[in-house]
Protein backbone atom coordinates (compact mmCIF):
# COMPACT_ATOMS: atom_id res chain seq x y z
CA UNK A 1 0.00 0.00 0.00
CA UNK A 2 1.19 3.76 -0.60
CA UNK A 3 1.37 4.52 2.92
CA UNK A 4 3.65 0.99 4.10
CA UNK A 5 6.83 2.76 3.31
CA UNK A 6 8.80 5.91 3.66
CA UNK A 7 7.95 7.98 1.87
CA UNK A 8 4.43 7.74 1.17
CA UNK A 9 4.27 6.78 -2.72
CA UNK A 10 1.99 10.08 -3.63
CA UNK A 11 4.30 10.95 -6.61
CA UNK A 12 5.97 9.84 -9.75
CA UNK A 13 8.93 10.56 -7.74
CA UNK A 14 7.99 8.43 -4.67
CA UNK A 15 6.78 5.95 -6.80
CA UNK A 16 10.30 6.02 -8.85
CA UNK A 17 12.27 5.65 -5.15
CA UNK A 18 9.96 2.23 -3.90
CA UNK A 19 10.13 0.74 -7.60
CA UNK A 20 14.77 1.42 -7.17
CA UNK A 21 14.27 0.02 -3.69
CA UNK A 22 12.50 -3.26 -4.89
CA UNK A 23 14.11 -3.98 -8.33
CA UNK A 24 16.87 -6.65 -6.82
CA UNK A 25 14.36 -7.99 -4.57
CA UNK A 26 11.35 -8.70 -6.70
CA UNK A 27 10.96 -11.88 -8.25
CA UNK A 28 7.56 -12.16 -9.31
CA UNK A 29 5.49 -9.85 -10.93
CA UNK A 30 4.07 -7.02 -8.58
CA UNK A 31 2.48 -4.24 -8.99
CA UNK A 32 2.18 -0.10 -6.77
CA UNK A 33 -0.36 1.96 -5.27
CA UNK A 34 -0.26 5.35 -5.27
CA UNK A 35 -2.13 7.49 -2.20
CA UNK A 36 -4.28 10.19 -3.24
CA UNK A 37 -3.44 13.14 -1.00
CA UNK A 38 -4.40 17.03 -0.84
CA UNK A 39 -1.33 17.50 -2.92
CA UNK A 40 -2.38 15.26 -6.15
CA UNK A 41 -6.22 15.35 -5.30
CA UNK A 42 -5.92 19.27 -6.25
CA UNK A 43 -3.61 18.74 -9.18
CA UNK A 44 -4.76 16.91 -12.32
CA UNK A 45 -1.63 17.46 -13.65
CA UNK A 46 0.34 15.87 -10.67
CA UNK A 47 -2.26 13.69 -10.16
CA UNK A 48 -1.51 12.21 -14.35
CA UNK A 49 1.77 12.27 -13.96
CA UNK A 50 1.26 9.12 -11.19
CA UNK A 51 -1.30 7.34 -12.85
CA UNK A 52 1.25 7.75 -16.02
CA UNK A 53 3.94 6.50 -13.71
CA UNK A 54 2.09 3.21 -13.54
CA UNK A 55 0.00 2.84 -10.35
CA UNK A 56 -2.70 0.07 -10.44
CA UNK A 57 -4.88 2.17 -8.38
CA UNK A 58 -5.13 5.15 -5.53
CA UNK A 59 -5.75 4.62 -2.12
CA UNK A 60 -7.38 7.17 0.12
CA UNK A 61 -8.45 8.21 3.47
CA UNK A 62 -11.94 9.66 4.67
CA UNK A 63 -10.39 9.74 8.43
CA UNK A 64 -6.67 11.14 9.27
CA UNK A 65 -4.06 7.76 8.09
CA UNK A 66 -1.62 8.08 11.20
CA UNK A 67 0.23 9.19 8.80
CA UNK A 68 1.89 12.74 8.65
CA UNK A 69 2.54 12.72 4.90
CA UNK A 70 -0.68 10.55 4.06
CA UNK A 71 -3.02 12.88 4.98
CA UNK A 72 -7.30 12.26 4.32
CA UNK A 73 -8.44 13.92 1.40
CA UNK A 74 -11.77 14.81 -0.81
CA UNK A 75 -11.92 12.27 -3.97
CA UNK A 76 -14.66 14.70 -5.60
CA UNK A 77 -11.90 16.25 -8.24
CA UNK A 78 -10.49 12.89 -9.06
CA UNK A 79 -13.40 10.79 -10.14
CA UNK A 80 -13.17 12.07 -14.00
CA UNK A 81 -9.42 11.20 -14.21
CA UNK A 82 -9.26 8.25 -12.45
CA UNK A 83 -11.93 7.02 -14.98
CA UNK A 84 -9.96 8.37 -18.23
CA UNK A 85 -7.36 6.00 -16.93
CA UNK A 86 -9.66 3.49 -15.77
CA UNK A 87 -8.55 2.85 -12.31
CA UNK A 88 -10.00 1.90 -9.23
CA UNK A 89 -10.26 4.27 -6.04
CA UNK A 90 -9.37 2.33 -3.08
CA UNK A 91 -11.23 4.10 0.42
CA UNK A 92 -10.80 3.68 3.69
CA UNK A 93 -14.72 4.61 4.69
CA UNK A 94 -14.45 6.11 7.82
CA UNK A 95 -16.05 9.74 8.57
CA UNK A 96 -14.79 10.51 12.14
CA UNK A 97 -18.11 12.35 13.82
CA UNK A 98 -17.79 14.14 17.47
CA UNK A 99 -15.27 12.07 19.47
CA UNK A 100 -16.54 13.42 22.49
CA UNK A 101 -20.00 12.02 22.26
CA UNK A 102 -19.39 9.30 20.10
CA UNK A 103 -16.69 7.71 21.80
CA UNK A 104 -17.95 6.03 25.04
CA UNK A 105 -14.19 4.85 25.91
CA UNK A 106 -14.00 8.51 28.58
CA UNK A 107 -12.64 7.44 32.03
CA UNK A 108 -9.39 6.07 31.11
CA UNK A 109 -11.49 2.53 32.14
CA UNK A 110 -10.15 1.20 29.03
CA UNK A 111 -7.11 -0.56 27.97
CA UNK A 112 -5.45 0.86 24.95
CA UNK A 113 -4.04 -2.25 24.09
CA UNK A 114 -7.11 -4.34 24.08
CA UNK A 115 -8.70 -4.71 20.96
CA UNK A 116 -12.71 -4.39 22.48
CA UNK A 117 -11.35 -0.28 23.11
CA UNK A 118 -10.21 -0.43 19.56
CA UNK A 119 -13.70 -1.28 18.12
CA UNK A 120 -15.30 1.07 20.21
CA UNK A 121 -13.57 3.71 18.49
CA UNK A 122 -14.65 2.74 15.00
CA UNK A 123 -17.82 3.34 15.08
CA UNK A 124 -20.25 2.01 12.32
CA UNK A 125 -21.98 5.73 12.16
CA UNK A 126 -18.12 6.60 11.01
CA UNK A 127 -18.23 4.25 8.29
CA UNK A 128 -22.46 4.62 7.45
CA UNK A 129 -21.24 8.52 7.18
CA UNK A 130 -18.40 7.75 4.85
CA UNK A 131 -20.65 5.72 2.48
CA UNK A 132 -23.17 8.18 2.49
CA UNK A 133 -20.97 11.00 1.44
CA UNK A 134 -19.44 8.67 -1.25
CA UNK A 135 -23.18 7.74 -2.69
CA UNK A 136 -23.69 11.42 -2.78
CA UNK A 137 -20.19 11.36 -4.58
CA UNK A 138 -20.86 8.61 -7.00
CA UNK A 139 -24.42 10.64 -8.41
CA UNK A 140 -22.98 13.92 -8.68
CA UNK A 141 -20.27 12.50 -11.12
CA UNK A 142 -22.32 9.76 -12.65
CA UNK A 143 -21.84 9.92 -16.38
CA UNK A 144 -20.52 7.30 -18.89
CA UNK A 145 -17.37 5.23 -18.57
CA UNK A 146 -17.24 6.23 -15.02
CA UNK A 147 -20.21 3.93 -14.09
CA UNK A 148 -17.65 0.81 -13.05
CA UNK A 149 -14.89 2.50 -11.46
CA UNK A 150 -18.04 4.21 -8.72
CA UNK A 151 -19.32 1.29 -8.19
CA UNK A 152 -15.57 -0.48 -7.42
CA UNK A 153 -16.00 2.82 -5.34
CA UNK A 154 -19.40 2.15 -3.27
CA UNK A 155 -17.91 -2.26 -3.36
CA UNK A 156 -14.56 -0.68 -1.30
CA UNK A 157 -16.51 1.14 0.88
CA UNK A 158 -19.36 -1.35 1.80
CA UNK A 159 -16.45 -4.45 2.51
CA UNK A 160 -14.60 -1.89 4.80
CA UNK A 161 -17.90 -1.33 6.65
CA UNK A 162 -18.34 -5.22 6.57
CA UNK A 163 -14.70 -5.75 8.13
Amino acid sequence: MPLSSDPSTVSRETLELKIKAAESRIYIDVGFWGGLVPENAFNASALEDLLNAGVLGLKSFMCPSGINDFPMTNARGTISVLAKYRRPLLVHAEKQLDLESDLGVEGGSNNAHSYLTYLKTRLPSWKEAAIRDLLTLTKETRFGAQQKELIFILFTCLTQALH
